[in-house]
């Protein structure tokens, strides 16, 4: 398994290995612990009392132990009587804190000795107003909690927390404005009143927690979402892109071969010798000329070097290769760039050429022949003619039987004295 493991690319690898931590993130995404936040006790959080003594109230409220945060609260005979602590935090200036990002649960430890069946924690936030009001300095939120519960470290949910109907109603709050709001916490305690006890009470506050999760499941689906998108898109633009290098560098090679093809196309289709086509050139040309219907607009001459025999005997085969390298660059010289000198083999020669009237055929094929008998050859100036036979090229026939018409012409101007032109 190791092996087959060490086999795959690094980027498998780690597509391996991130599709394993997001399986064990969605499956285990309950097991992930919770991040926390004390918030009482702390270094700087202050805890201070107050009732309804304040504003001319009965009720009282006293310190049993500072040190342990134990304090009691006797509630007056005023419907409106309350009395309660609150936690505060100072290092230098008031503090805030933002309980926004991802906390969903207070874990408040309370002891409380007293007849009351419930009291309130209250929370005070920031207001932020969606109207741009300003008169109103904090927001009150609270949980009513069970005092049954006040024996062990109880959890509410940030959910449950309500904004209280007396602050909306005296501040005469918009309903857009009336949602709990934890961005910045000023302060939290927890609150006696009238209506929840007859007598007095002990409270204790031992520690106030926020915990919550790093991301929600939400978040986790949607990073997940974001992360793999991402690796796919980028696997795929870099297949992309890895397929545009390779067709390109294919391109490239294609062109390499090409150009090799081309090269040894041009070497097959050339005579080593004199540089002219060859056979198979001649051949390639006439085939593309017939494929496109111009024969008739073609005409051809065969030429043959009198007596050429007589050079290779008496001046060796290196002054005959001389000489037709000579002849053929005359033959070449004389004739028009569109036209096609091939040498057909040995002191033979074929110009295959453009031509609409008899005339030009004469006329080309008696300025070859006679730049040949002006002309001398190798280094030991030797004297040299041709014979020519010439013909018209005809789209009914096809090549061959041209040629023979005009290799018959030829045989006749040999058969009667060469150096001379031959028309068939």
């Amino acid at each position: 398994m190791s092996l087959v493991f060490l086999n795959f690319s690094t980027i498998s690898r780690l597509k391996i290995l991130l599709f394993a931590i997001s399986i064990a993130l969605v499956l285990g995404y309950d097991l992930i612990p919770d991040k926390t936040q004390q918030v009482f006790p702390t270094d700087n959080a202050v805890v201070s009392l107050f009732s309804d003594k304040e504003i001319g109230g009965t009720s009282s409220v006293r310190w049993i132990d500072q040190a342990q945060t134990q304090y009691e609260c006797s509630i007056g005979n005023g419907v409106t009587s309350y009395c309660g602590s609150a936690i505060t935090w100072w290092d230098g200036k008031d503090l805030t804190l933002d309980l926004s990002n991802g906390f969903d649960k207070m874990l408040i430890d309370v002891t409380y000795q007293g007849n009351a069946p419930t009291v309130q924690i209250i929370v005070r936030s920031t207001f932020y107003s969606t109207h741009g009001r300003t008169d109103v300095p904090d927001k009150a939120m609270a949980s009513i909690v069970d005092t049954a519960d006040l024996t062990r470290m109880l959890e509410l949910k940030l959910k449950d927390f309500r904004v209280l109907d007396w602050w909306i109603s005296e501040n005469k709050i918009a309903p857009s404005d009336t949602h709990p709001d934890w961005r910045d916490v000023i302060t939290m305690g927890v609150n006696s009143s009238k209506s929840m006890t007859s007598g007095p009470e002990q409270i204790t506050i031992n520690s106030v927690v926020f915990s919550g999760r790093y991301f929600t499941k939400e978040q986790l689906y949607l990073s997940l979402l974001i992360i793999w998108g991402f690796i796919f898109v980028s696997q795929g633009l870099w297949h992309y892109f890895e397929l545009q290098r390779r067709v390109k560098a294919d391109e490239v090679k294609l062109l390499e071969l090409a150009a090799i093809s081309e090269q040894y196309r041009v070497q097959a289709e050339t005579d080593v010798l004199t540089g002219l086509s060859n056979r198979e050139g001649l051949a390639q040309t006439l085939s593309t000329i017939e494929r496109m219907g111009e024969l008739d607009n073609f005409a051809m001459l065969i030429l043959d070097i009198d007596y050429f025999k007589q050079v290779n005997d008496n001046y060796g085969h290196d002054v005959g290769d001389q000489v037709l390298e000579e002849i053929a660059q005359l033959i070449k010289q004389n004739c028009r760039q569109t036209d096609l000198v091939s040498r057909w083999g040995g002191e033979e020669f074929i110009v295959l050429f453009r031509c609409k009237h008899a005339d030009d055929t004469k006329r080309l094929a008696e300025n070859i022949r006679l730049e040949i008998a002006r002309k001398r050859f190798s280094q030991h100036q030797l004297t040299l003619t041709a014979t020519i036979g010439a013909t018209k090229l005809s789209q009914q026939e096809g090549f061959t039987e041209a040629f023979k018409r005009a290799d018959t012409a030829l045989y006749k101007g040999k058969q009667h004295g060469r150096n001379m032109l031959v028309l068939a």
